[in-house]
């Protein structure tokens, strides 16, 4: 889980694949992670999921990061963010980020499909 996050809301992502840049330096004998199950963002001021989780991967490891996989798993703290309640509150809360611009819509859509798939 990401570390130094003080913000009450936070998003939740599961990440695979990561490919780190380290200079030729095998990424397990620096301790860098291939996949982390429960990765959270804070959801403050959130406008695209790829750059954001990328800069804290970089901020949270201190290795850049060539690429990555990723999947939204819900809002952090909620016992289950798959019900049809919570998911059409995690909809609404995306929508109204989208209208607000806090979010763009390429970010709000790939969401939302995730909530829904």
């Amino acid at each position: 889980m990401g570390r130094g996050i003080t913000t009450m809301n936070k998003y939740v992502f599961e990440i695979s694949g990561i490919k780190w840049d380290t200079d030729g330096v095998s990424p397990k004998s620096l301790g860098l992670p291939k996949s982390i199950k429960e990765f959270v963002i804070p959801a403050d001021n959130f406008v695209d999921a790829s750059n954001q989780i990328e800069n804290a991967l970089s901020d949270e490891y201190e290795y850049c990061v060539f690429s990555f996989v990723y999947r939204y798993v819900g809002i952090y703290g909620k016992k289950n963010p798959f019900t049809p309640k919570n998911q059409l509150k995690e909809i609404h809360e995306i929508l109204k980020k989208k209208e607000n611009g806090e979010m763009d819509a390429e970010s709000a859509l790939g969401f939302i499909e995730e909530i829904l798939l």
